[in-house]
């Protein structure tokens, strides 16, 4: 039985060799892709072999720059009654002044190329701002968000509905009064929810689709042009998908 042992053991060596090699493999690797989190792309030159700044003079047309492109992405961005009423009181009651709710990411949010939001409240300016269960903000927070730097938004949410259709499409209206913004999760049409939504930086065009799970039970009226895809309605979902 000694000899039976001795011979398992022997063969279970170079499995166990190879096992050991994979994670120092893994490891490695890992420790490398911690050690350059953050830093500088670099150029094709430098990634290039011996003799890659020669080509690429040579062939200036043939080198490809890289193009990167920080993007963050932020939510939800949901505004119950205590930070409405503190930026009602800090805009001397006549304005809401939401500056001293975002202040502290407002450094960090200049770091992207561009930012993206799930404004999970609605903007109606035709009604008073609201709370649970029923949201809806006015139109200075969106006029902040920009401010900040976020360029795509997203309104695929369960709140969307919170003021109805009419509601919801006074919200798109309110997005698409902004310059340079791209809107994405509620449509003010089937023409409008067809149209894919892109922005370009950095020569990249991104592409963008907003679906949610659930509207709190609240559903688009048959008669109403209005356009928010449910993750539940797998035909629209996948179209959205392939038009990307």
């Amino acid at each position: 039985m000694a000899k039976v042992r001795k011979r398992v053991r022997l063969k279970l060596l170079p499995s166990i060799i190879l096992l050991l090699l994979v994670v120092s493999l893994i490891g490695t690797g890992l420790f490398y892709a911690v050690r350059d989190w953050g830093r500088e792309p670099q150029s094709v030159q430098t990634l290039a072999p011996i003799g890659g700044e020669e080509l690429a003079e040579k062939f200036p047309d043939k080198v490809r720059q890289p193009s990167v492109v920080r993007m963050m992405a932020a939510g939800d961005n949901l505004i119950h009654s205590s930070i409405y009423k503190q930026a009602l009181a800090r805009g001397n009651g006549t304005e809401y002044d939401f500056e001293y709710a975002y202040e502290q990411v407002r450094d960090v949010l200049a770091l992207a190329d561009f930012s993206v939001l799930n404004q999970e409240t609605p903007i109606v300016s035709s009604k008073e701002p609201d709370t649970y269960p029923s949201f809806n903000s006015p139109p200075s927070l969106g006029d902040l968000m920009v401010d900040l730097g976020f360029t795509v938004f997203n309104h695929a949410n369960n709140h969307i509905l919170d003021k109805g259709a009419s509601g919801a499409l006074e919200t798109i209206e309110y997005w698409k009064s902004k310059p340079g913004i791209t809107l994405t999760g509620a449509y003010s049409d089937e023409t409008d929810r067809l149209e894919v939504k892109t922005n370009t930086v950095n020569d990249i065009t991104f592409s963008h689709i907003g679906v949610t799970e659930y509207l709190n039970g609240l559903n688009v009226p048959a008669d109403s042009p209005l356009r928010v895809v449910s993750l539940t309605d797998n035909k629209r979902t996948r179209e959205e998908v392939e038009a990307t």
